[in-house]
């Protein structure tokens, strides 16, 4: 019997359909609130705008008339000249029909099991199954994601981003018509979308990915006639999405962004980015107020967080360390850049990088909230995770022994090792040196501007030592698995796995109530 079930289990986990239908139902557990026929989702902008509007297109639909006009914003409107009713995008238009709630909370909840799929579409071509699962949890369910749920405008164009690049990657391996018009009808679903930041992050990521990425011969010709394809099917996207796109340019050449001036609100501080790796060190905005939170205002232009978590996870970023050294060169610094590049413009105002591209590409200043950008961040960082994750798996076919370069291996460890001791020193400056800390907690709160840098010292006191203590943990957890992984085995797979479910584990853990319901 004992054989007979282990044999089962081994059946189970070499099911391909396993590994994607754990990344779906995974990033479909911070929703599971909006399973309901009588409960709503309602954070922010979702009843102030998304939900209202719903109801209105739902009710239209269902009475047999197109809604062209919105008569309910200000003194009315036209309704396709603003993106965010999403009239043109198909699978939207579908949730419509629906009944009004189950229908609502799908279009919020929708995005994020989509986006895990293309994910896992995505790095199955270049990772394992079970690498290609961790990449897409650590992207679907990471906090920049998640938290998109409230905008879902936003959450929709941030989904059709792996599907984009996936289709690309096809279209490149083995160019023909059906890879052509699949590759053009994502971008014109993210276009349909309605969001224009990362729409335009899109579109430069796909560029870039075509020439650093795409299997192609080192030939210019071949890497010329790629990008061609790609520009190609974005002009033709734009052709299709043109009856979105053309009303929405219309309304924007008579609003405030035709000005061009510069709006960078919503720039993410570096200190926040703490939040990746300690969430809730600052305070959790959805249990307290914000007039008790003291570092909560100065680090969100003066508001609550636009993304309530950006949790990473630590045990996926300490896999995209180890992705970062290891497996194909230019597929590695690809993503890596791709992380960067999305935590530095995500950064806005705090660098001179975001304001300086606005100034040589003056249409950029028309695009609201630089903190958008984390997204990519996060999907560079999933793709990284999941190339680390297929380098502890993969063995020399000689040998049997690990491919990964015992110097990448040593430096993942070493900054392992590094970040373990900033976080006893975080914690030894609350409890062992208390004056210490008081005082530099204090300073950090005067040079921030904190209204009461007191209460925000004191408030750090409280924090830290539980949140940086449970890292603390989860880190050394992660380092442990990574090196036992790498020992390969069965104790290697079973690290492997452990790996997936820390990660998950996590991530789940941190995003838990961002998306709370209430009876509609």
């Amino acid at each position: 019997m004992v054989v007979t079930a282990g044999r089962h289990a081994r059946r189970l986990f070499a099911a391909r359909w396993l590994w994607p239908a754990l990344a779906v139902l995974t990033a479909c557990v911070p929703f599971a609130g909006g399973f309901s026929a009588t409960n709503i989702f309602y954070i922010r902008d979702l009843t102030m705008f998304f939900w209202p509007r719903h109801l209105w297109i739902h009710r239209s639909l269902l009475s047999g008339s197109w809604p062209l006009w919105d008569p309910y914003a200000a003194a009315g409107q036209s309704a396709s000249s603003d993106a965010m009713n999403q009239l043109f995008l198909p699978p939207v238009l579908g949730l419509r029909m629906l009944p009004s709630v189950p229908g609502f909370n799908l279009l919020v909840a929708a995005p994020f099991p989509l986006a895990a799929l293309g994910m896992w579409l995505l790095l199955r071509r270049r990772v394992s199954d079970t690498s290609a699962a961790l990449g897409a949890i650590v992207f679907s369910a990471s906090g920049p994601v998640v938290s998109s749920g409230n905008f879902p405008n936003l959450s929709w164009s941030v989904a059709w981003i792996p599907w984009i690049v996936w289709a690309a990657d096809r279209d490149g391996a083995a160019s023909s018509a059906r890879s052509f018009a699949l590759l053009t009808t994502m971008i014109a679903f993210q276009m349909l979308s309605g969001e224009p930041v990362t729409m335009a992050g899109t579109m430069a990521l796909l560029v870039a990915y075509t020439v650093v990425c795409v299997d192609q011969t080192t030939a210019v010709a071949a890497r010329v006639r790629a990008v061609a394809r790609v520009v190609g099917a974005i002009s033709m996207a734009a052709a299709i999405a043109a009856v979105q796109l053309v009303p929405m340019a219309l309304a924007a050449s008579a609003s405030q962004r035709s000005l061009m001036r510069t709006d960078n609100f919503w720039s993410i501080h570096p200190l926040w980015l703490v939040e990746s790796v300690l969430p809730h060190v600052f305070g959790d905005t959805f249990r307290q107020y914000n007039a008790e939170l003291p570092w909560i205002i100065p680090l969100n232009s003066g508001r609550d967080p636009f993304f309530y978590s950006i949790c990473l996870s630590l045990a996926a970023l300490l896999l995209s360390v180890l992705g970062t050294l290891s497996g194909p060169r230019r597929r590695r610094f690809f993503w890596l850049s791709v992380a960067i590049a999305g935590v530095v413009l995500a950064a806005g105002e705090h660098t001179p990088v975001y304001p300086l591209l606005q100034r040589v590409v003056p249409p950029l200043r028309s695009l609201r909230y630089p903190a958008k950008f984390l997204v990519f961040a996060s999907l560079g960082l999933a793709a990284l995770a999941a190339i680390g994750a297929d380098a502890l798996q993969r063995r020399d076919a000689a040998r049997g022994t690990s491919t990964i370069p015992p110097g990448a291996f040593k430096v993942t460890l070493g900054i392992a090792l590094a970040a373990g001791l900033a976080l006893v020193t975080l914690i030894s400056l609350v409890v062992v040196a208390p004056f210490t800390g008081a005082r530099a907690f204090y300073d950090l709160g005067v040079s921030l501007g904190v209204a009461d840098p007191v209460a925000g010292a004191a408030y750090l006191f409280s924090a830290v030592p539980p949140i940086a203590t449970r890292a603390l943990i989860l880190l050394a957890t992660s380092a442990l698995l990574v090196y036992v992984g790498r020992a390969g085995g069965h104790a290697g797979r079973l690290a492997h796995i452990l790996l997936l479910g820390l990660a998950t584990v996590e991530l789940l853990a941190a995003s838990a109530g961002l998306n709370p319901v209430i009876a509609a």
